[in-house]
């Protein structure tokens, strides 16, 4: 299943955002191994709460890992999964010996002979290599490609997570600045009719120029209006 390197406090809003936002930051980043760089490529037909990458090019061994998302009641766990296979050269019929029969009359053993001696050391090289020494030569791997993916994943949903809220935060802002600006230009492009009349001396027409203008609400309108016609 895996182990548990991040958890989300909060279950985000679009949890198919989230995967996307994140694979896109991810196979941006590399990590370093004997030396050389290496880049992640998402595999095809992953499930959607859990995502595989292979890392490329291949290192010396065949190495992929998964991401996956448990979501919870109000949280997300995120699962780190590595695997990493020893490949065992297979000698096949070819055996290469270093030495020309044709050309070396002081071999004594038949090429069947030879064969067979050889077949019996590889045999006993692949079985020690599937114990000890291959085991060790995993496990050194393992843990050193696991010693730079789990913090650089942990990074990567720290990214995730910081940008979708800066995206969110910028479209919450852009969509104050509009509602503030429509009401700023609604204001300006009113007409001011009771500009029209300074010279009206009247105080009651220009108490329903002030309230049709809306510079005065409805309760000073009907206040002021009763405080002139007493």
């Amino acid at each position: 299943m895996g182990e548990i390197i991040y958890t989300l406090e909060k279950i985000p809003e679009d949890m198919k955002k989230y995967y996307k936002t994140f694979v896109k930051i991810l196979i941006k980043e590399e990590i370093t191994q004997m030396g050389m760089t290496y880049s992640f490529i998402e595999i095809e037909g992953s499930d959607k709460s859990s995502k595989t990458f292979k890392i490329s090019p291949s290192l010396n061994t065949p190495t992929e890992f998964k991401v996956s998302f448990v979501t919870k009641e109000e949280s997300v766990d995120v699962l780190y999964e590595s695997k990493v296979e020893l490949q065992i050269p297979k000698m096949g019929n070819t055996i290469q010996t270093g030495l020309n029969l044709s050309e070396n009359e002081m071999v004594n053993k038949s090429l069947e002979n030879i064969t067979n001696l050889v077949d019996d050391v590889m045999g006993e090289m692949v079985e020690n290599l599937s114990g000890g020494i291959a085991g060790d030569h995993t496990d050194f791997d393992k843990q050193s490609v696991d010693a730079q993916l789990i913090p650089l994943i942990q990074n990567c949903l720290n990214k995730t997570k910081k940008k979708l809220q800066d995206k969110k935060d910028k479209k919450e802002k852009n969509k104050k600045d509009k509602k503030e600006k429509d009401k700023k230009d609604k204001k300006e492009k009113k007409p001011k009719m009771y500009r029209s009349f300074e010279n009206i001396q009247d105080p009651m027409t220009l108490l329903k120029l002030k309230f049709v203008e809306g510079e005065i609400t409805e309760d000073e309108y009907l206040r002021k209006k009763k405080v002139l016609e007493d």
